[in-house]
């Protein structure tokens, strides 16, 4: 009885540790996206969570791990969306070996896609914010350049993945058409946001889902016959 209500009290404590830090974690997301990184005290960071200083540190090192914690998570979430919106697509894309690629079903499914995507700028300024201080200090650096990669090796499971369905292949190595998709998402979403249009339709105008499936179709070509 005794094991049983220890084990009990293990996993009510763990469970708690878990909700606490995802507090803290979204109320890093939050405030740093509004203050920036230097800007932001742990102070701001926990009053927002409803914490003290006792509990950040209980749960972070520093507000750096904190920050790079805060970036996998958003990126895992992310990650997940587009994967909702993959499964969801749907759209018929024709391709035949002769005839090759169906541009109208990419872009069709492009713009279903971009719709999707988060149109928050909070996501540019947190990376902008991680770039900047990733450039200034190497430790920082290291702890997050394997999140990053594995957020990119995701992004391309993915699309690989998507595109076989529909009988394509990339004509180069994967990894490197999504550094090429994912260079133009940021580049459009830096744009938006400093013309102060984030939230605006950006990525569901028909031009950029044009643009976006012009690019795309330049990387594939339909699958040899098996």
């Amino acid at each position: 009885m005794a094991e049983n209500s220890s084990a009990a009290d293990g996993e009510h404590s763990s469970a708690r540790r878990r909700a606490t830090r995802a507090r803290l974690l979204e109320a890093a997301t939050a405030e740093i996206g509004e203050r920036g990184f230097h800007a932001t005290s742990i102070e701001h960071i926990t009053e927002r969570a409803g914490f003290t200083r006792g509990a950040f540190y209980s749960n972070f090192e520093s507000k750096e791990q904190l920050f790079a914690e805060a970036l996998d998570a958003g990126r895992r979430v992310l990650v997940g969306e587009l994967d909702a919106q993959l499964a969801q697509t749907g759209l018929p894309i024709e391709t035949d070996a002769h005839d090759g690629v169906d541009q109208a079903g990419i872009e069709l499914a492009v713009a279903h896609i971009l719709r999707g995507l988060p149109k928050d700028p909070t996501w540019y300024v947190l990376n902008a914010e991680a770039d900047l201080l990733a450039a200034r200090d190497p430790a920082f650096a290291a702890s997050t350049r394997e999140s990053a990669a594995q957020f990119l090796d995701d992004l391309g499971a993915l699309v690989q993945r998507t595109i076989g369905e529909y009988g394509l292949q990339f004509t180069i190595d994967s990894g490197q058409v999504i550094r090429v998709l994912f260079g133009y998402f940021s580049t459009a979403l830096r744009e938006a946001v400093l013309e102060g249009k984030a939230e605006e339709v950006w990525l569901s105008d028909a031009q950029q889902a044009n643009t976006v499936a012009r690019l795309l179709i330049a990387l594939v070509e339909p699958c040899p016959p098996s």
